[in-house]
């Protein structure tokens, strides 16, 4: 028996010395080794994750959720990237559409104004002016909503789950893909107005800017030294256009709400074969509502909104078209 506990003691002192001394004699503090699991150095300690996934199941869940985003970059908090730019274009082109309608009816009111007695109070601006900082206005817009949208979204969709700070939860969110499918979800509820907003703005906007723009090309760089005579003069201009031409604003803004609600009606594989409105039909009916008042005008006005909507109706709406497709393809929300 003395025999044996001898050589027990003899191992509890080697066991004591390695845990008491410094082989580098560096003074640095204490070295132990237990299973290999546990190093220490000092204040230093490392910590092997295959024995702390089992002791915590969050941690696991982390080292999860980072293989998941390593094998698909295109993650962001759970929702992929692409959804987020689709649902931030759509929200942009929403706003920077509702700016240029504004805009438009500023243009209106401020028109209205130089008819003088009461409603000379509307004309806050000349309505060139106000015409000519709308689309400037609308893109600013746009970039603005686009970057912020971006960045709140992936949180705003997580916080519709109940414990998405949880890492358990939300490894599940990101394994039984409930997090892609609300992202989506959302994204698809703003196809409508994303493509009705911006179409119609455009309808309303795009004639005027084109017209102001031309006219000033064609008058010369020596106008601009006389800026208030042209704007005076472009004043009456868009009071002119709004009466004999009005009605083909508004038939083609009408036009370009009904394309956005069949378009989002419409089922992706009806959708991808054929467009539901022609641009050139669309630029047709638009040219047929302004010989209306235009054949008091000796049919100028008519031939002047051909030309002018052929420049972009027929573009914009192959545009909004091709755009939708794109979109709802890669919703995968048929």
């Amino acid at each position: 028996m003395g025999g044996v506990g001898e050589r027990v003691g003899g191992v509890g002192e080697r066991v004591g010395s390695q845990i008491s001394h410094d082989p580098g004699g560096t003074g640095s503090g204490v070295r132990v080794r237990l299973c290999g699991h546990t190093r220490c150095s000092g204040e230093r300690s490392e910590v092997n994750p295959m024995l702390a996934s089992y002791r915590d199941p969050s941690y696991a869940a982390s080292l999860r959720i980072e293989k998941l985003r390593e094998r698909s970059q295109d993650l962001s908090e759970g929702v992929p990237s692409e959804i987020t730019r689709i649902h931030a274009r759509r929200v942009a082109r929403t706003w920077a559409g509702a700016v240029g309608m504004l805009g438009f009816a500023l243009v209106v009111v401020t028109t209205l104004g130089k008819i003088g007695g009461p409603l000379e109070l509307l004309q806050i601006v000349p309505p060139t002016v106000a015409l000519a900082v709308t689309g400037p206005a609308a893109i600013a817009v746009y970039v603005v909503v686009r970057w912020v949208t971006a960045r709140s979204f992936p949180r705003e969709v997580l916080s519709g789950f109940t414990g998405e700070h949880d890492p358990m939860s939300r490894l599940a969110l990101l394994e039984n893909d409930s997090v892609r499918s609300a992202a989506a979800k959302a994204a698809a509820a703003s196809e409508r107005r994303s493509i009705a907003s911006p179409m119609i703005a455009a309808s309303l906007v795009l004639p005027l800017t084109i017209h102001m723009v031309a006219g000033m090309v064609l008058k010369g760089p020596r106008s601009m030294m006389n800026l208030e005579r042209v704007i005076r003069d472009f004043d009456w201009w868009i009071a002119a256009t709004f009466i004999l031409v009005g009605l083909a604003h508004g038939v083609l803004a009408v036009l370009c709400a009904r394309f956005a609600s069949r378009v989002a009606d419409a089922p992706l594989a009806l959708l991808a074969e054929k467009s539901p409105q022609s641009g050139w039909g669309a630029l047709g009916w638009t040219v047929l509502a302004s010989l209306v008042p235009g054949l008091v005008a000796i049919a100028i006005p008519p031939i002047l909104v051909a030309v002018t909507g052929a420049m972009f109706v027929p573009h914009m709406f192959k545009y909004m078209h091709r755009r939708a497709v794109e979109e709802r393809r890669a919703l995968d929300v048929g």
